[in-house]
């Protein structure tokens, strides 16, 4: 079975940098990008298991970039999940525009391996 691959887009460079580092030292592959655009290009080419998603990013905001990728049947599948501060003002949003969970910031990048783990395993066990 292949390693769990991760999209990570947060528009912060030293959040995403620690995401990623606690993503990489549990065995995952990782990418990520600081912005809508390079992650809805990078997506496709890269085929994440998971993306997490910041809401406030420059470009394309988050809940855009997470609808363009859910009508995009080569992403409409990968679980999506929003990591940002601002997830209480944004609820109708996150659930229409299709995020598979949500982790609220602040956050310790363990906390969200450990979501991510879950979701992936979850994913994995229903097509297994």
């Amino acid at each position: 079975m292949r390693k769990p691959r991760v999209l990570i887009v947060d528009d912060n460079d030293q959040m995403r940098d620690v995401f990623a580092w606690c993503m990489r030292a549990a065995g995952w592959v990782v990418e990520d990008v600081a912005n809508g655009v390079d992650a809805l290009a990078i997506a496709v080419t890269f085929e994440p298991d998971v993306i997490v998603m910041d809401l406030h990013l420059p470009f394309i905001d988050g809940l855009t970039a997470t609808r363009r990728m859910k009508r995009d049947p080569r992403l409409a599948d990968v679980p999506i999940v929003a990591c940002s501060a601002f997830v209480e003002q944004h609820v109708a949003d996150m659930m229409d525009a299709g995020f598979a969970a949500v982790v609220p910031k602040p956050c310790t990048a363990e906390e969200l391996r450990d979501r991510l783990e879950r979701l992936v395993a979850e994913v994995r066990a229903t097509e297994g």
